[in-house]
């Protein structure tokens, strides 16, 4: 089954994110449209090496976003806060983000915002 990754075109638009520098832009990006991503925008992955960047930019971007609250990191997990509201789901849809919350591990789930 072929996985599809839609951004909204007015992202481009927020002042956020017109603020960002061409790396944090990339990497903010990659976290919402990269292959790993669950239907939930919740994934443990190795950004430095799917973004073929050495460690350092990537930290620096991920502890950004965290910094204006665009993810958290917990424990090696990603989690984008908004990904589900910047995506429309059908009902089929609905259900897998339903079954990928039930494989979270507790330690991801006790971090979810309510």
């Amino acid at each position: 089954m072929e996985i599809r990754r839609y951004l909204n075109t007015r992202l481009w638009r927020d002042s956020w994110f017109e603020s960002l520098n061409a790396n944090e832009k990339f990497v903010y990006i990659y976290l919402l449209t990269n292959p790993s991503t669950n239907m939930l925008g919740i994934y443990n992955l190795s950004i430095a090496y799917d973004c073929t960047l050495n460690e350092q930019p990537p930290r620096r971007c991920i502890k950004k976003l965290e910094e204006a609250l665009k993810i958290i990191y917990c424990k090696g997990y990603i989690i984008i806060p908004d990904w589900i509201s910047q995506n429309a789901m059908n009902p089929s849809m609905k259900l897998s983000a339903l079954k990928d919350f039930d494989n979270l591990p507790d330690k991801v789930r006790a971090a979810l915002p309510v």
